[in-house]
């Protein structure tokens, strides 16, 4: 997923910049790559994307500010381990077919979730004013 920190490589959906209904051109400069996650939030209007060419994309949120690229966390599976020692190793375990947890689209997923309350609660908090 091109999204700024996002770093999915998998299941990833080709979204065209400019869309294609409006006209826009199905060429590696208005196609980016996006998680399902960051093209649901794209198109419910979270961020934007511009087209800056050479394959070279601007991400902005609803204020028009820079999303600019968040560095990986510095540390290995060691480090972590010693730094959280008190979490088991199995406090987190798939009950399905035994894939890993995606930690990071589970983050995301209770962010925008949190975020959607959060509006919904100042919404309410307005109609009922």
């Amino acid at each position: 997923c091109t999204v700024p920190g996002c770093g999915r490589t998998r299941f990833l959906h080709a979204h065209h910049v400019v869309y294609y209904s409006r006209g826009g051109p199905t060429d590696l400069d208005n196609l980016t790559l996006l998680c399902g996650e960051h093209h649901r939030a794209l198109h419910d209007g979270l961020f934007t994307i511009t087209a800056d060419g050479n394959q070279i994309f601007t991400f902005a949120d609803l204020n028009g500010r820079r999303i600019d690229y968040a560095p990986l966390l510095s540390g290995d599976v060691d480090d972590l381990s010693r730094r959280y020692r008190h979490i088991d190793p199995d406090a987190v375990t798939a009950d399905w077919s035994g894939e890993p947890l995606d930690a990071s689209f589970a983050t995301d997923v209770l962010l925008r979730n949190w975020d959607l309350e959060k509006r919904r609660r100042n919404t309410d908090l307005v109609e009922a004013a």
